[in-house]
């Protein structure tokens, strides 16, 4: 039951963590921390073993909503670093674009086709 326990408490503090405001700043660090605690916590679901007792299973269905909840959070957060990912790009794209502005265009210039036979 203890490892339950502490698995609901490593849970929390995750879902505490990733429920503050992030900034730019300290994404990285945030991310680091959950990595962190989500490899305690898979220590600590291993250690967790049949048979259940009925204060055992209702502290796993409390797991359970906790970790869907911190699921949420987690695509959310994801999402937010794939746009971020996606501005990044078309920043540097705009950025070359910007510096060399005759990159892309076709080299035709110097050509004559015929087209008479």
């Amino acid at each position: 039951m203890r490892n339950v326990e502490e698995y609901i408490d490593l849970t929390k503090k995750m879902i505490q963590l990733v429920e503050e405001p992030i900034k730019g700043d300290e994404r990285d660090t945030i991310i680091e921390q959950v990595m962190d605690l989500m490899e305690e916590r898979q220590a600590v679901m291993k250690q967790v073993q049949p048979p259940y007792s009925e204060a055992e299973k209702e502290l796993g269905a409390q797991a359970i909503m906790l970790d869907k909840h911190l699921q949420h959070k987690l695509s959310i957060i994801f999402q937010k670093i794939k746009k971020d990912m996606r501005e990044t790009k078309k920043q540097h794209k705009s950025n070359q674009q910007y510096l060399n502005p005759y990159k892309n265009l076709a080299n035709y210039d110097a050509m004559f086709l015929d087209s008479k036979k």
